[in-house]
């Protein structure tokens, strides 16, 4: 069996039967994310920072287990992990443990390409904003010369500050997937061919997958949306 390796507050993943029951063909593991109790979890720079700190050496230690296990036969070795896209340090561990990793990415190419963008538009002086027009359109994005408004940019685009550490943390974030074995998105070429290609010139290999939703609907039928239901509540339920 696959294990699913969940970063999670300790006894947060409560429904753990109920997915076992609905994917038995699975092993689902969890980890404490190393943040204190009375964290508010609110998804925030602070929150991934803490992630990215925290969670990386328990999740490093949970791979090396699971590895040490399969060598006496107690469980299949990890041989290839798939990560959040907006953290890195799955990547890092991924790296030093020699292990192939691909990055998901939930959000649109186009989405994506403008944050890879970002650089770009601060070093031109479109960031920060230089009033609050947020239906001010950009057009100095290849790929993206149709109407990319400053609303449609990551809303720490908005800060006032240059160099304000939010920026820095996710533009970083977002470059390290050009570190991985791939790039999964929940995108299909025919939707944004040109977004597509022009993320594609990032990393190795990009895989389109969407529409993910879909995907499960004509997998599993109606019980998608309950197990939708228990992944989120399982991992998020403390965190908004």
């Amino acid at each position: 069996m696959s294990p699913l390796l969940i970063p999670t507050k300790t006894k947060r993943l409560a429904n753990l039967q109920a997915l076992t029951t609905h994917f038995p063909n699975l092993h689902f593991e969890s980890i404490s994310d190393g943040l204190p109790d009375d964290h508010p979890r609110t998804l925030f720079q602070d929150f991934f920072e803490g992630m990215k700190t925290k969670t990386k050496p328990n999740f490093k230690e949970l791979i090396v287990s699971l590895n040490k296990k399969s060598e006496n036969n107690l469980c299949p070795p990890v041989t290839c992990i798939i990560g959040d896209g907006v953290m890195s340090f799955p990547i890092e561990v991924a790296d030093e443990l020699g292990i192939p990793i691909f990055s998901f990415y939930g959000t649109s190419a186009r989405f994506l390409w403008a944050f890879f963008n970002i650089p770009k538009l601060v070093e031109e002086g479109q960031i920060p904003f230089s009033d609050d027009n947020m239906n001010y359109e950009i057009h100095s994005v290849p790929g993206l010369e149709g109407p990319l408004r400053r609303k449609d940019l990551p809303e720490f685009c908005a800060l006032k500050e240059i160099d304000h550490n939010m920026i820095n943390f996710f533009v970083g974030e977002t470059f390290a997937i050009t570190k991985t074995s791939g790039l999964i998105l929940n995108t299909f070429d025919e939707l944004e061919i040109d977004s597509v290609q022009n993320v594609a010139t990032k990393g190795s290999k990009l895989y389109t997958v969407a529409p993910i939703n879909a995907l499960l609907q004509s997998q599993i039928g109606p019980r998608a949306q309950s197990i939708a239901s228990l992944v989120l509540s399982g991992m998020w339920n403390k965190i908004a």
